[in-house]
């Protein structure tokens, strides 16, 4: 549970992004300037960098709370469901989006798609960089991540398929759920990860 403190700056630095993501979906990520969107958010440009290292940090604002609420969906799993389905079943609830929430998501993710750099950063950490599921996957398997490679290849196989699905979803126009996308990816690879489900002797 976030602290007070760590509830305002949440706050606002949801604000700073939600000002900054409006001038990017209006002029595109590079026209926009960081003091251009200090002055929008009513701060000054020294405040924008005390929360956001650089621009792009403000278009991967929400994966990486994504990511954070994926780690919450996977722990939150009951106990007896095995270490795959547990964050299948977490991949399909943090990527379902609302039918009224879709066309902002579509809006906020094509400021990601339209740059090259910040896509493939993203993916990176997507896939390479979220210790902490890495960590609770290799918990649930009983295992050390340290010195057993399937929990990084597990997370990184599925976190890869998860993400491919939901970048297909926004380049398609955002057509149904892409909780649907995702779980038909997760299922292409889910029956060769299934075997880790079982404790190996």
């Amino acid at each position: 549970m976030m602290t007070r403190l760590e509830t305002r700056r949440a706050f606002a630095a949801s604000e700073i992004a939600r000002t900054a993501m409006a001038l990017f979906a209006d002029r595109g990520f590079h026209a926009v300037t960081v003091e251009e969107i200090a002055e929008a958010a009513e701060i000054s440009p020294r405040t924008f960098f005390r929360y956001f290292p650089a621009k792009e940090d403000v278009v991967l604002l929400e994966q990486r709370r994504m990511q954070e609420r994926l780690v919450d969906a996977f722990t939150a799993r009951p106990t007896e469901e095995p270490p795959i389905t547990a964050l299948r079943n977490a991949y399909l609830a943090t990527s379902d989006v609302p039918a009224n929430r879709r066309k902002a998501v579509l809006q906020h993710n094509r400021v990601r798609l339209d740059v090259p750099a910040i896509l493939a950063r993203g993916y990176g950490e997507d896939v390479f960089g979220n210790n902490a599921i890495i960590d609770a996957l290799a918990t649930r398997m009983g295992v050390d991540s340290l010195h057993d490679s399937r929990p990084a290849i597990a997370a990184a196989v599925m976190a890869a398929a998860a993400a491919t699905a939901f970048d297909r979803w926004l380049r398609t126009t955002g057509r149904g759920n892409p909780a649907d996308a995702v779980g038909v990816a997760l299922a292409m690879v889910e029956s060769g990860l299934r075997s880790m489900d079982t404790p190996s002797d």
